[in-house]
């Protein structure tokens, strides 16, 4: 996003303007599938619309403004609902009708600007709800389940997926990576200064950060602490496979993950 009233895409490689696309002012969130950028629904300020990636033309947009969790897409769906709803809307993602709604036993959690929702591959997304829990969902047959239930209360952003695990923050300032295959856990990070969102995978290890500074890297011998540059982190972002761009108050810096 480039100020409150356009998007801009940019050639990764000379950093040159690709499109620019108009957008209401207080769009909000944005998220970029294989050919589709999704922008607006954030507090309910805008519409949901979707753009073309390659064009940056308007695919569709919904009728009215939308109150959504930052948005999900997979398999050929977008996955919407309310901050604090007890249901998920499945939409379309060529033109945006809706395909059905599924029911939720606990409600999204109200992650704002966060994400509630994260994609797992073509059919399953999980989703933060209540206090504890991380539910997953299979897009295309609707069924829902239980992935993973914490002893203690979550932050209400949905987990970092990497590779096989899941990776869950608590309130504690704890991080716990769970096998997506079996929901068992894998990992725990001891609570702490809390650990910022994005976990990345580098070469035979993870790699996380904590607020304060820290770079964490956990592999099969434990975690391994490292001071950065940065006197505080607000997330973390892969760079390239051995390499991680952490961003923070102090501005960017790239470090090397291993």
């Amino acid at each position: 996003m480039r100020g409150p009233d356009e998007v801009d895409c940019l050639d990764l490689r000379t950093g040159s303007l690709v499109w620019r696309a108009p957008v209401p002012p207080y769009t909000g969130h944005l998220v970029v599938d294989e050919d589709t950028v999704l922008v607006g629904g954030w507090r309910g300020y805008t519409a949901l619309r979707a753009l073309d990636r390659e064009t940056g033309t308007t695919r569709w947009a919904t009728t009215a403004r939308v109150a959504t969790v930052r948005p999900a897409v997979a398999g050929g769906v977008v996955v919407v609902g309310a901050l604090g709803g007890s249901e998920l809307r499945i939409l379309d993602a060529d033109s945006g009708d809706e395909v059905r709604r599924l029911a939720l036993p606990e409600p999204l959690t109200d992650s704002d600007h966060s994400p509630a929702l994260v994609t797992v591959d073509d059919d399953h997304v999980l989703l933060r709800c209540g206090p504890r829990t991380i539910r997953r969902v299979h897009l295309e047959s609707g069924d829902g389940e239980e992935f993973f239930r914490a002893e203690a209360d979550l932050t209400p952003d949905a987990p970092s997926v990497t590779g096989t695990l899941a990776w869950v923050r608590d309130n504690r300032g704890g991080l716990t990576a769970v096998d997506l295959t079996t929901g068992g856990v894998r990992r725990r990070v001891g609570a702490g200064d809390p650990p910022v969102s994005g976990v990345v995978a580098a070469g035979h290890c993870h790699v996380a950060a904590r607020r304060s500074g820290v770079l964490l890297r956990v592999d099969d011998d434990g975690v391994h602490e490292r001071a950065t540059a940065l006197r505080r982190i607000g997330s973390l972002h892969a760079l390239d496979p051995d390499t991680v761009l952490l961003a923070g108050a102090g501005g960017l810096s790239a470090v090397r993950a291993t």
